[in-house]
């Protein structure tokens, strides 16, 4: 299986949405059920709101391509980086993405956008559905069970900025086409 992902040739592209792609990421917002930390409907107003920053907020898109085409926009991502803690506020993949490493490096971009945090807080919902984003949260070191009044769980950001080892078949030079603010 590691040598199929590595003749992909997967390149994973972590970028600001252009406005004409927050219908793609609103869409996303309703199908992913499987890898979706935080499963609430985002309409494209909210995400316009969002791209214009209020507190600190980012939203990025990421796209995936390989050798045997381009899979267009398959994840999206929320986050505030600026404290000393990252606290992301949605994740979410498409299924057709899962398992070829694009999620390893979209923790890994999250966790580089603030080298200085010490943290890094997913927002996490769990419904009968997630079980695969629940085990990719756990398999980082992150524990949904331990999740209080607020949905939240806690994870130290040097497991994430190691999530995309450079032999991954999806490797940390393919994220960064926007560097980190």
């Amino acid at each position: 299986y590691q040598e199929f992902l590595a003749e992909l040739e997967l390149h994973v592209d972590v970028r600001t949405p252009d406005p004409e792609e927050l219908a793609r990421i609103a869409q996303l917002s309703l199908r992913t059920t499987q890898f979706n930390f935080n499963p609430v409907e985002l309409s494209v107003e909210t995400l316009e709101r969002l791209l214009r920053h209020p507190n600190g907020s980012r939203s990025v898109c990421v796209t995936a391509t390989d050798r045997f085409g381009d899979y267009g926009i398959v994840g999206a991502m929320i986050f505030s980086a600026d404290s000393p803690t990252i606290r992301v506020t949605h994740f979410m993949l498409s299924c057709r993405a899962l398992g070829r490493g694009v999620e390893h490096c979209m923790m890994r971009y999250v966790a580089q956008t603030n080298p200085a945090a010490e943290h890094i807080e997913l927002v996490f919902r769990e419904t009968n559905r997630n079980k695969p984003a629940s085990r990719f949260a756990q398999s980082l070191g992150f524990d949904p069970s331990k999740n209080g009044e607020e949905p939240c769980i806690r994870g130290l950001t040097q497991t994430a900025r190691t999530a995309c080892p450079a032999d991954s078949p999806a490797n940390s030079e393919s994220v960064a086409s926007e560097p980190p603010r």
